[in-house]
């Protein structure tokens, strides 16, 4: 059963997103970091450096792409 792009897409940005929360969340605590501020900019450093994965409707069907602030312009996912 082959899975819908959409969906791989949701998929991919639940599994980069948790890791790199996590560890923001881990070393914002070892910082010393009130409890609450340390939910909100670990939410807010992550939603900024982890890759965004997104489908796109094209001539030839649809297309799964990622952008990623630290790789210049959009790269295909096969």
């Amino acid at each position: 059963m082959k899975m819908n792009l959409k969906t791989k897409s949701l998929l991919l940005n639940v599994l980069v997103f948790i890791p790199i929360y996590l560890i923001f969340r881990f070393l914002l605590t070892y910082l010393a970091v009130p409890y609450i501020i340390t939910f909100i900019l670990s939410g807010i450093l992550t939603i900024f450096l982890a890759p965004k994965f997104t489908v796109v409707n094209g001539m030839k069907g649809e297309k799964l792409f990622m952008k990623w602030i630290f790789k210049k312009g959009v790269t295909e996912i096969k």
